[in-house]
């Protein structure tokens, strides 16, 4: 609380100060005044607009695909959309069933003397609820899984051509004989 009481003392002693400055200037001199603050602030937006927009293009240049690999990430993209239609399909069949759900359900009770009574069953509604919680999380928790991979992949994609061939020769021999022993 000291340091804050400090600082806004600070701020009114500069406010102060400024007030000062300004009694004693004609309204050219304010106007100039007020004109050269606003160039400055221009400039710092200036600067820091320029650092973005640097960043940008480094970033688009950096991420650039080489172009012996459009045809080849062509063919992975393909086989990664009929992967990943697999998943999509599980995830809004699940979604899809706990939406199906009923929210929740009425019981109503005749008692032998012939009153009525009605109980209201909330649970299949926090069982939807807790069911499309659990799915977005098990989303999220896998996507903060594989995106480490993809970040090292796409890296080794496009700089490392030659490490990538590699492990991908390694995994077709790999799964050539596997195919091989089933056959057999």
């Amino acid at each position: 609380a000291k340091d804050t009481v400090k600082k806004y003392k600070g701020y009114l002693e500069n406010a102060q100060d400024d007030l000062k400055k300004y009694k004693d200037m004609t309204p050219k001199q304010y106007q100039g005044e007020i004109k050269r603050r606003n160039v400055a602030r221009g400039m710092k937006s200036i600067f820091r607009w320029a650092i973005w927009i640097a960043l940008v293009v480094g970033y688009y240049y950096a991420s650039r695909t080489p172009t012996y690999l459009l045809l080849k990430r062509q063919k992975q993209i393909a086989l990664m959309k009929k992967s990943g239609n697999v998943v999509k399909g599980m995830i809004i069949g699940a979604l899809g069933f706990l939406i199906a759900m009923p929210s929740f359900s009425v019981t109503k009770i005749k008692w032998s003397d012939g009153s009525t009574s009605e109980e209201v069953d909330l649970a299949p509604l926090a069982m939807k609820l807790i069911g499309i919680v659990m799915i977005v999380v098990l989303v999220i928790y896998a996507m903060m899984v594989i995106l480490p991979w993809l970040v090292v992949i796409n890296y080794l994609r496009n700089y490392q051509i030659e490490m990538v061939e590699k492990y991908f020769d390694m995994m077709m021999a790999k799964l050539r004989g596997a195919k091989q022993s089933i056959v057999s």
